[in-house]
């Protein structure tokens, strides 16, 4: 048995071709190739079927003329490159090659300096009377840092305060901690949903106490906590227990916030609390109402003294 299985050769049928297939003619290498694998004999039968279908299949793709396509269509793709490559070589320039005529001297560059030619030098130190570049924006309504240069002054209406906005000023009678109240430790709770309450200075919807105006009873009397002792001095505690007599800032012609002010014609402040208390104020509305208008005001209350009298 073992002599009959090893020494017996295995017959494996020959490939049908199709019938149409045999009238077409091959090209020179596949007869080549075809001729070559039927004088040498395949070394198995899997190499004797291997070989078999790939000239059945060089047979198909000669007759459906993919082989001609494939070659016409790399031709065409060579000579595009070609063509392309051609295009993008510069012509060479003749004038290039002549030699430079060195006995023309070059111009002398004249010096930029201005203390050579005698110009005056452009003075780029700050103007007076204005605040640092992090504070924003300085009382005579000029704004530094802006787009369009350190120089230009934008023309906002003048700010005046009266006596009755001095008079109307808040107060309070504990401290009030910052950044405590809607926190979880460093970090602010903000909630979009019900929960949450838009303040009128920082725009922001967070979760913690709020004012509420019950004379305007609109959502500009809603201030946070910080920023009502920020902005005007007063805390949020007291607002809330004395209810209904408490009035919100804008109803009392005091707001501070960006809005407010440029309805009014006047330019936002900017971050100014930490300026205010260095200068002795309790809060942003007490640096600008008596900051600005303690002086002015005095004289305007001595001119109606003297026309009284």
């Amino acid at each position: 048995l073992w002599t009959l299985i090893h020494h017996t050769p295995l017959r494996i049928p020959a490939p049908s071709r199709p019938a149409h297939s045999r009238d077409v003619p091959l090209p020179p290498t596949l007869s080549r190739v075809m001729s070559r694998s039927a004088t040498a004999p395949p070394a198995n039968a899997y190499e004797a079927q291997r070989e078999a279908k790939i000239a059945e299949n060089k047979a198909r793709m000669a007759q459906l003329g993919i082989l001609d396509t494939s070659r016409a269509l790399s031709h065409a793709a060579d000579a595009a490159r070609v063509a392309a490559r051609n295009a993008n070589v510069r012509s060479p320039n003749p004038s290039s090659h002549t030699p430079r005529d060195r006995s023309r001297a070059a111009p002398a560059v004249s010096r930029r300096s201005s203390r050579l030619t005698g110009v005056t030098p452009h003075d780029y130190r700050e103007c007076d009377g204005m605040l640092d570049a992090s504070e924003g924006v300085g009382r005579g309504g000029k704004v530094q840092g802006n787009s369009r240069g350190w120089d230009e002054e934008v023309a906002y209406n003048p700010e005046v305060y009266t006596a009755v906005q001095r008079e109307a000023l808040g107060t309070c009678a504990a401290p009030w901690t910052l950044f405590v109240d809607g926190y979880e430790g460093s970090v602010r709770i903000y909630d979009k949903g019900p929960a949450g309450q838009c303040c009128h200075q920082c725009r922001q919807k967070t979760v913690c106490k709020h004012t509420s105006c019950e004379s305007c009873g609109l959502k500009r009397g809603t201030f946070c906590g910080d920023c009502l002792m920020m902005r005007y001095g007063e805390n949020v505690d007291e607002v809330l227990a004395a209810g209904s007599a408490w009035q919100c800032p804008p109803c009392r012609d005091l707001c501070n916030c960006s809005q407010c002010r440029q309805r009014k014609g006047w330019p936002a402040t900017g971050t100014l609390y930490r300026k205010a208390l260095r200068e002795g104020y309790a809060s942003v509305a007490h640096y600008l109402v008596l900051g600005s208008t303690e002086t002015e005001s005095e004289d305007r209350d001595e001119e109606m003294e003297d026309v009284k009298a």
